[in-house]
């Protein structure tokens, strides 16, 4: 009796070794491999492993982007993905991993799921598991204020800005439409000195009806939400993106009359969304001219009624998840500033505007004279771009 429960208990003994031999064996060798025909599973039978092809092709995770907009942040993986020779780099939200819908999207019709009971899941975990030490980024996606590392510091295209200069290592990535809100800083007492002489002369532009509610504008963007919008309304030819322009530009030097950031033809929720990211800046929206028939006419003033009143109440729209929970509304947060032919209609549309109107002929021969620091004049009336030499926040 004895003899025999001591050969069962080395017979266990011995099995448990041959396990643990095979679990040391697959820990070091993973159970997933990348291969040039693709990614094969490892899987384990009782004569050994049997290779199993999940995809035609190799993917890996090569970056865990966090994106913060001050509202949400949202994770976004970098993928890498080699398919017959060639490497495809892009990018997808992480919700959208697990699904794998992006292979088609992002490697076309030749590239192979092969098809098995949870084929796919195996696939999922591969790729993430072939994905080792995957570096992980903060992005912000938004310009204006953020309290980052305890300091105040204002977002713009091209990174950060505190009291004490540029805040490095802060990654900033918005969306095209923002790309140009890049503001260099003036680097000697000479340049600080010829960028507020700059803004400074915009406010003696005439007509001064126009000009200094542009400047007082620019300035108000920086402090933050307001629940005004500035509407110019003039003639075509009066000149109408040219003053707007020269208060866009306090935020750019590249944001000249060819690359205005957004016009009344948008969609309101084009509209709305680019004024989410544009935080504690000047938002220019041109061209209100409500033409066509009397229901695209209609069309423009109801957009016109909904972004004026969405300023002016700083209210959002309601959004709900797919779990049916309410997420946070994103509301327009910078200061909007249109031009046009027509003012929007209604008495409460028009309660939330600083109107002010340019006469035709006003700004031509319009300048504004350099002071004592020297540099460029402030310049309007003609087509093209406005050349402010340097400028400040």
């Amino acid at each position: 009796m004895s003899r025999s429960r001591s050969e069962k208990s080395d017979r266990a003994a011995s099995g448990q070794g041959r396990l643990d031999e095979r679990i040391k064996t697959m820990r070091k060798a993973g159970p997933y491999v990348a291969t040039p025909e693709g990614i094969v599973w490892r899987r384990r039978t009782r004569t050994g492993w049997d290779p199993v092809r999940l995809a035609n092709f190799v993917a890996l995770i090569v970056g865990d982007r966090l994106e913060d907009d001050a509202v949400e942040q949202r994770h976004v993986f970098e993928l890498e993905a080699t398919f017959r020779g060639q490497t495809h780099h892009f990018v997808i939200p992480a919700d959208r991993f697990a699904g794998l819908s992006w292979v088609l999207d992002h490697l076309g019709a030749e590239a192979v799921i092969y098809p098995g009971t949870l084929y796919r899941d195996h696939l999922r975990v591969a790729i993430q598991m072939l994905s080792k030490r995957i570096p992980t980024r903060h992005v912000y996606t938004h310009l204006g204020w953020r309290l980052i590392h305890d300091a105040w510091a204002y977002l713009h295209a091209g990174g950060a800005i505190t009291a004490n200069g540029r805040l490095p290592h802060v990654e900033v990535q918005v969306i095209d439409d923002l790309s140009r809100f890049i503001m260099p800083i003036p680097q000697t007492t000479q340049a600080r000195c010829r960028a507020i002489r700059a803004i400074l002369n915009l406010s003696e532009l005439e007509p001064r009806t126009v000009s200094v509610i542009i400047a007082a504008a620019a300035q108000r963007a920086i402090y933050g939400r307001s629940a005004m919008t500035v509407h110019i309304v003039g003639k075509s030819g009066a000149g109408k993106t040219a003053v707007m322009v020269l208060g866009q530009q306090h935020f750019g030097p590249d944001l000249d009359a060819e690359h205005l950031v957004a016009s009344w033809l948008s969609t309101p929720n084009a509209l709305e969304r680019i004024g989410f990211y544009a935080k504690d800046t000047l938002y220019p929206i041109d061209d209100f001219v409500p033409t066509g028939s009397d229901a695209d006419a209609l069309r423009m003033h109801r957009a016109a009624e909904r972004i004026i009143r969405a300023q002016g109440n700083q209210t959002g729209r309601q959004r709900m998840a797919a779990d049916t929970s309410l997420r946070p509304a994103k509301l327009i947060r910078a200061l909007v500033i249109s031009t046009g032919e027509e003012t929007p209609r209604g008495p409460s549309t028009r309660a939330r505007m600083v109107l002010t109107e340019l006469p035709d002929g006003a700004l031509d021969g319009a300048h504004a004279v350099p002071g004592q620091c020297g540099g460029g004049a402030v310049r309007a009336g003609d087509s093209g771009a406005y050349p402010v030499d340097s400028w400040a926040v």
